[in-house]
């Protein structure tokens, strides 16, 4: 039987292929030369790196990446992040109040309690045309963690505006990398030799409510509530 991880890297190479067809949904993050004063602001959960992981990730991708083009935006550690749930994508101005903000944050209150707590294994890249990801597969608890996540949303009348390649099938990802302008061929080249890098494994016990832009700029970030998975 096809575990749900099969699935999620599955998931992963039909994203990358409809990608280089072509294919880009129209809540990808678009690029901008200057991204620590980029005005889009989005809702969102996501669960910050432990010092190992931000480590790794530094060490094995970012470095690796900035010496050959240190042009474009690289996560500093402190912004290195899983992402759990999207509430609403980045946009100027924002399609949300801080009113809407602390409304889904009592509502996840009562949801995150009843989930637990989920360990993420982070091997290898996602290339995107704007941006580099690291691939995080779980078990099937995200999933479950995920549906009743979208059904309080829908229930206070602010449901999740991202589109998804699936409503089955959930996985994390954390970018390291966003383009402020077209990847050099060397760039490319060696994103297809880190392609299975291997980072480790995430346990997700604690997961942040944040208002932030789409780098997580720690200047422009707000966390409006942490939720603990049991």
């Amino acid at each position: 039987m096809e575990s749900y991880q099969d699935k999620q890297r599955k998931l992963f190479e039909k994203i990358e292929a409809g990608f280089k067809q072509g294919q880009t949904p129209s809540t990808t993050v678009e690029s901008v030369k200057d991204f620590l004063n980029d005005k889009r602001i989005c809702l969102t959960t996501v669960s910050f790196a432990p010092l190992d992981i931000r480590r790794a990730l530094t060490e094995k991708i970012i470095n690796p990446l900035k010496k050959i083009d240190p042009g474009q935006y690289y996560f500093p550690e402190d912004s290195l992040h899983l992402t759990i749930k999207n509430v609403k994508v980045a946009k100027d101005p924002p399609s949300f109040t801080a009113e809407d903000a602390d409304r889904v944050a009592e509502t996840f209150s009562r949801v995150f309690p009843r989930h637990r707590a989920i360990t993420f294994d982070l091997q290898g890249l996602l290339e995107l045309p704007v941006s580099v990801m690291v691939k995080a597969v779980c078990d099937e608890s995200l999933r479950f963690l995920i549906n009743d996540l979208d059904q309080a949303l829908g229930s206070i009348g602010l449901p999740d505006d991202k589109k998804y390649a699936s409503s089955e099938i959930f996985f994390g990802n954390t970018t390291v990398c966003r383009y402020t302008h077209s990847p050099s061929p060397a760039f490319l080249e060696k994103v297809k030799e880190l392609k299975n890098v291997r980072i480790g494994k995430m346990p997700v016990k604690e997961v942040s409510l944040i208002i932030t832009n789409a780098v997580c700029y720690q200047k422009k970030t707000k966390i409006v509530k942490r939720f603990y998975l049991q």
